[in-house]
């Protein structure tokens, strides 16, 4: 063991803290960092992020309601009270009902008057009821809709009374325009073709259901201003709608009971829905899949209020394509015909080219879905205002149920882009986003409540981080960046981060449940694991982590720097161990050593030890560690405990921990102009293994221990303690 005092360059914070008025120059105490103003920096957080307001005690505590958020309401640091998020989300309708997102249940369109409802002046009539010979004139009508169109003009309105009228309409030649009474009165049974065929620009369709053996409504290739309008697809034997190409708007219609495909784009066209219902497609068992929307490589889509729900496999898959979705509800989707998957929507590159997909929604709710709400692989989503929530597991094994899971392209290095602003992810399974070789970007969004998986009962992280490979021994590393955000009330870890990189600003972390076992519960653990080949990477700055459990941040075999942070309150196991505020270890059989770099940051009211530092280096600077509790049978309780490494200490005040101010047992700590104030014991040494390395501590000027207003020379004691339990990873999840 080695007990010295040296003259040491001191290291000074970063960070300097604004004034109204330099002040008269004075001398700093030892701890205090002097600023460029002339002023002094005691220990603690240099400055509150936005969304925080400073104690009296340099630290922070977040602006946030009091009370939890109720579902469907949400609130990041900053935020005061609750704030709405997503969508309201309408009621399920009977078929042959409609309710967009604020909307009560209705029927399609009203029915008017007999015999032509709200149909304006027509130049055509069609009346199937009628039994003498016919001219097209409202006294006389055609009997067929085929007829009507025949006789029709480009741009003629084509009126049709109530009926069902068995045979397909085609508008391939003339922009005709067909206005039923209403859809519930209205219907056209499609035989060996599409109920519906358009092929000329201009063409319209309001108020008719379509039916029968094919397509429901098919939209040819080049057409333009295309309009279908309060119409009703339903229980077709092919697809319920397709836009093969061209410009076509959809508004206040349901497509219910179409087969494989509710409503499909085709390569190029660019597609509109507002007000539109898809719900309930049936799965084909060709292609096991029964996809609510789907746009094709190549292909756009625009959605305003659109309900995608109950459809089978996916209530939107696309693929190389653009979805640009506002107001829009994915709810309740089925497995495929094999009980696998059930998104709420996957958007996954043009398996041909690998063009990658684009989603963007705003204001939207993805509820209820199976296996994961929203899938990306090697493409680009981007949610704002959207809330996923209480994602299901997989039917066929009860596995799963994320929020969000992004992947790269499998056998490629391509990666997922994810943003996520101002959302909300609760009640999900498993974790609530999960990427595997995908980079995020996480903005003033609240994850809360994430469920353990039903299948293992493990799980329930908020968000999970986690490297890939592609196939050809080339890592895919995943990344988070994180800020103005709100963890809360997931269970296991808050984060996990696997051989990947989180950057965080201005977050709240809190309240981590324990796993199902009782352990973990952290609200960060950054962690090498075996067979892969990036170090973690973590960088925190001016967020809060409060009352979660074994430990509020972990770097295991990891590199973090973390600055102008809170840490807090961290719970001990409900086995009596941890409860450490910062937690430094290697996990075995990993290439990397752990290195942490603290500065300016409050680490109090923990258990067993402020930091903790098993293996590795670590540099604290202005720092305040304080007041570290024991556990229930009156244990632990250090200030710093450091069992191998080195750590190096200055202008920090490490006051009121209940063991020991430092304890080291077979490590190097270096201390230059640091307070140890009123702890149990100021400095401790223990000699450990009497085989391994000594304990060494190297005290420069400056450094002094006492209590009361005392400042004493600072003396090593030997007093037989035992160092703190040595860290683990935990079982992240993993898909």
């Amino acid at each position: 063991m080695r007990f010295t005092w040296a003259s040491l360059a001191l290291l000074v914070a970063c960070s300097s803290s604004a004034g109204s008025a330099p002040p008269p120059a004075t001398a700093c105490l030892a701890d205090e960092t002097k600023q460029d103003d002339g002023s002094c920096r005691p220990p603690g957080v240099g400055a509150c992020a936005n969304g925080f307001v400073a104690d009296a005690s340099r630290a922070c505590v977040a602006i946030v309601p009091a009370d939890a958020c109720p579902d469907g309401k949400m609130a990041v640091p900053g935020d005061a009270t609750c704030k709405d998020v997503g969508v309201a989300e309408p009621p399920v309708c009977s078929a042959g009902m409609i309710a967009a997102p604020g909307e009560a249940c209705r029927a399609i369109s009203d029915c008017g008057a007999a015999p032509w409802g709200n149909a304006p002046a027509a130049a055509q009539y069609v009346d199937a009821a009628f039994a003498g010979t016919s001219d097209g004139t409202a006294r006389a009508p055609w009997k067929t809709i085929a007829a009507a169109i025949a006789a029709a003009k480009t741009g003629d309105v084509v009126a049709i009374a109530a009926g069902s009228y068995k045979e397909s309409a085609d508008l391939s030649a003339k922009a005709v325009k067909l206005y039923g009474r209403c859809a519930s009165m209205v219907e056209i049974v499609g035989a060996g073709a599409p109920a519906l065929t358009i092929g000329a620009s201009g063409a319209e369709a309001h108020a008719i259901a379509f039916t029968g053996g094919d397509r429901g409504v098919q939209v040819a290739k080049l057409v333009r201003d295309v309009v279908l309008d309060s119409i009703w697809v339903h229980d077709t034997k092919r697809e319920g709608v397709v836009f093969l190409g061209g410009a076509s708007k959809m508004t206040g219609s349901l497509v219910e009971n179409g087969f494989g495909f509710g409503v499909r784009a085709g390569s190029g066209a660019n597609v509109t829905l507002d007000g539109v219902v898809v719900r309930g497609t049936i799965v084909d068992t060709a292609i096991d899949l029964g996809i609510g929307i789907n746009p094709d490589p190549g292909s756009t889509m625009t959605l305003h209020r659109v309900v995608v729900e109950a459809n089978g496999g996916a209530g939107i898959l696309m693929r190389g394509s653009t979805l640009d979705g506002d107001g829009v509800v994915l709810r309740d989707t089925k497995p495929q015909g094999s009980l696998v998957n059930g998104w709420g929507v996957g958007v996954e590159p043009d398996p041909d080219t690998k063009a990658r997909a684009k989603l963007t929604l705003r204001s939207s709710l993805v509820a209820r879905n199976r296996h994961v709400g929203v899938f990306v692989a090697g493409s680009d989503a981007t949610l704002e205002s959207t809330a996923i929530v209480g994602t299901l597991p997989q039917a066929s094994d009860s596995k799963d149920g994320v929020g969000i899971f992004a992947q790269h392209e499998k056998g490629t290095t391509q990666k997922s882009n994810v943003i996520v602003r101002g959302s909300l992810l609760a009640s999900n399974r498993l974790t609530g986003i999960y990427l595997k070789g995908a980079d995020l970007t996480l903005d003033a969004t609240a994850i809360r409540d994430t469920l353990v998986e039903d299948k293992s009962n493990l799980g329930g992280a908020g968000a999970t981080a986690d490297e890939s490979d592609d196939g050809h021994g080339h890592a895919v590393p995943s990344s988070m960046t994180i800020s103005g955000s709100h963890f809360e009330r997931n269970s296991a870890c808050a984060i996990y981060v696997a051989n990947g990189a989180l950057t965080m600003d201005a977050t709240l972390v809190r309240d981590t449940k324990p796993a199902h076992d009782g352990g973990a519960g952290c609200g960060v653990e950054a962690a090498a694991y075996e067979n892969l080949k990036t170090k973690p990477t973590v960088v925190i700055r001016g967020s809060v982590f409060e009352r979660n459990m074994t430990y509020g941040i972990g770097i295991l075999s990891g590199e973090a720097t973390i600055e102008d942070t809170v840490v807090r309150d961290t719970r001990s196991r409900t086995d009596g161990a941890f409860g450490q505020g910062i937690a430094l270890a290697i996990v075995p059989n990993t290439p990397f050593d752990p290195k942490l770099a603290l500065a300016r940051s409050v680490v109090e009211r923990n258990h067993e030890a402020a930091v903790s530092v098993s293996h590795g280096a670590a540099t604290i600077s202005g720092c305040s560690l304080r007041d570290t509790l024991a556990h229930d049978d009156g244990t632990y309780g250090d200030g710093v405990a450091l069992v191998a490494g080195d750590v190096s200490i200055d202008a920090t005040r490490i006051v009121g921990n209940h063991r020991t101010g430092i304890t080291n047992f077979a490590g190097h700590v270096v201390l230059a102009t640091t307070t140890l104030a009123c702890n149990a014991i100021q400095l401790d040494g223990e000699l450990g293994d009497p085989s391994g390395d000594p304990y060494d501590f190297e005290l420069a000027p400056g450094t002094t221990c006492g209590c009361s207003g005392t400042a004493d020379r600072c003396q090593v004691l030997s007093t037989h303690l035992a160092p703190p339990f040595a860290l683990m990873p935990g079982q992240r999840p993993k898909l």
